[in-house]
């Protein structure tokens, strides 16, 4: 990193961590020591310029921020804070940004991209108890990823551990196909939409991923991404808060790699949601396997999440200031 880039992220650190002060003026001093802990890793800064970001979006409420810092109970303050948001009263946080996030029309179509343990954990297991030998594996490959794709037979769904799956639209699922070189398209899935996965159930023990369309016309309440969203208890975190724009969050790429010139970040568009649905009338298809992409080191996407911090609309004029409405706490 440049000296002059480096002067500059430490101008926006200043910045961010200003803002959080002031917003966050009513943590008690218990509170305020969390906060200030945050400010002591990559990653607890990274979590802190989320929040930023979220609150000065008006996407979260700085009430529920508060609660979830004074909750933390020693302890690494980012594990603390998955901690807090796993336990059940906080659940309704999961998904549920406050920025409007219409539903999907035509190209804008969901497409949810996972490995195929997640898909046998989340949508075979709950419908055939099948699991994960080599051959049941392949059996369910040919069952519900061949020409047809037809994954009508799953009606059930399971969306725990996480209570959460993450969608982008069809349009730049058919850009990342269409980027993607013969043998490379898994590999291209895996960086633009930052999975940072070690290992999967393809061969020699790979990341396989596979995709499910979701029909034109379905909408399962999916809503732009907020600091709730992200595992803060990963060793490595990939993800970045985004501003109030249109409804969608974007990923930031394992390499830190552009893939669209469409917007000013230059990755996919995501959403995230909590509906348990049947997969009736959607369609699987088989991206592939490919080695891990080794992502970034975590103070590159801490760096990135400045520049998003600085880009990040102030909230609107709203008569409570989103700073003392009680109403999502304990929802």
């Amino acid at each position: 990193m440049a000296i002059s880039e480096m002067a500059d992220n430490e101008s926006i650190w200043g910045e961010v961590w200003n803002y959080l002060l002031s917003t966050l003026d009513k943590l008690s001093p218990p509170g305020k020591q969390n906060l200030r802990a945050l400010a002591t890793t990559p990653k607890g800064k990274l979590c802190a310029t989320c929040l930023a970001i979220d609150l000065r979006a008006g996407a979260i409420r700085t009430p529920e921020v508060i609660e979830i810092i004074e909750s933390v109970m020693g302890g690494d303050i980012c594990s603390g804070i998955a901690k807090v948001l796993s336990e059940e009263k906080y659940h309704h946080l999961n998904c549920c940004s406050l920025l409007e996030s219409p539903a999907p029309k035509g190209n804008d179509a969901y497409v949810t991209v996972m490995e195929i343990a997640t898909f046998i954990n989340k949508f075979v297991k709950p419908n055939t108890g099948e699991g994960f030998s080599p051959e049941e594996v392949k059996k369910i490959l040919d069952t519900y990823f061949d020409d047809e794709g037809d994954l009508s037979a799953l009606t059930k769904c399971d969306l725990r551990p996480s209570g959460r799956l993450w969608v982008l639209p069809r349009s730049e699922y058919s850009q990342l196909l269409a980027r993607a070189n013969r043998g490379d398209t898994a590999r291209v899935f895996l960086d633009a939409l930052g999975l940072t996965l070690k290992s999967g159930h393809g061969v020699n023990g790979l990341p396989f991923l596979v995709a499910i369309l979701h029909p034109e016309d379905h909408d399962c309440g999916a809503k732009q991404p907020t600091s709730w969203d992200a595992w803060w208890a990963n060793t490595h975190i990939q993800f970045i808060s985004f501003r109030r724009v249109d409804g969608w969050g974007r990923t930031f790429s394992c390499t830190g790699v552009r893939y669209f010139d469409a917007n000013d970040e230059g990755m996919p568009r995501e959403r995230v949601h909590r509906d348990s649905h049947s997969l009736s009338g959607f369609t699987g298809r088989i991206i592939g396997g490919a080695p891990p992409v080794e992502p970034v080191a975590q103070d590159a996407v801490f760096s990135a999440a400045l520049n998003r911090f600085v880009k990040a609309w102030p909230r609107p004029a709203e008569k409570d200031d989103n700073r003392g409405d009680q109403s999502r706490l304990h929802a």
